[in-house]
């Protein structure tokens, strides 16, 4: 491993995908009173996060490895 990654790729995909959940639920009305579309933002959502959670969950195991090496 060279070190820790400024560049989280996971976690960007992560946040970007649930900014693209909170717009999509904002700006498209009909979106907010259908139940397959609601289903689709929660799901979209719930992955969004996860995505982002799993990525800092790594970048601090990195950084907690880093710090034992040293």
């Amino acid at each position: 491993m060279k070190g820790n990654q400024l560049f989280r790729p996971m976690f960007m995909l992560g946040v970007i995908l649930m900014a693209l959940v909170v717009f999509s639920y904002l700006l498209i009305p009909g979106w907010q009173s259908s139940v397959p579309h609601l289903l689709l933002l929660l799901v979209m959502g719930l992955i969004g996060l996860s995505a982002a959670v799993y990525d800092l969950q790594r970048l601090f195991q990195e950084i907690k490895n880093s710090n034992r090496k040293h």
